[in-house]
């Protein structure tokens, strides 16, 4: 038996996280109508813990499957991340699925709807700073340490040959 590369390992693990949205989407209609108007008070009361849902989710503490596709949004810059990743967390948390999530979300005064579009957007900028900036400042220390390191040899050339001169 062998062992499965990692985009298999990740396709699988998509692959079951679509399937739970699915059963989200497929169950009883008086449990989705439970579910969207536990997520349309969510929606009016409380849209930090939303964000920070998002936030959740970012991290990956819905599960793996969630997690790779909740990256892949949030480094989409041409999708309208905060409705994906609001979606998903409908999904996940409140058991809402994705077009009743949306049709709820719409549903809102305009004024709302920015107020929760921009607490999510706060929670992807935050992620995307965290996750996505490390690798521009390694490169930025690499370019520092590398001239550090240069420094270094020449100065250290020019004593070794000091040293030799001397003797």
């Amino acid at each position: 038996m062998t062992t499965p590369t990692k985009a298999q390992y990740e396709r699988d693990v998509i692959r079951r996280f679509q399937s739970e949205l699915r059963e989200i989407e497929k169950a009883p209609l008086y449990e989705r109508k439970k579910a969207v108007d536990k997520w349309k008070g969510s929606l009016k009361t409380e849209p930090e813990a939303i964000a920070e849902r998002v936030g959740w989710l970012l991290d990956g503490s819905y599960g793996e499957g969630a997690y790779i596709r909740a990256r892949e949004i949030a480094r989409s810059p041409r999708m309208n991340r905060p409705a994906a990743l609001s979606q998903m967390v409908a999904a996940m948390e409140w058991r809402t699925p994705g077009p009743m999530a949306r049709k709820a979300f719409l549903n809102l005064p305009k004024a709302e709807q920015q107020k929760i579009n921009k607490l999510i957007q706060g929670r992807i900028d935050e992620f995307l700073e965290e996750n996505e900036n490390p690798i521009k400042k390694r490169s930025q220390t690499k370019k520092q340490t590398g001239g550090g390191l240069l420094a270094f040899l020449i100065l250290g050339g020019a004593t070794i040959w000091l040293i030799n001169r001397n003797q």
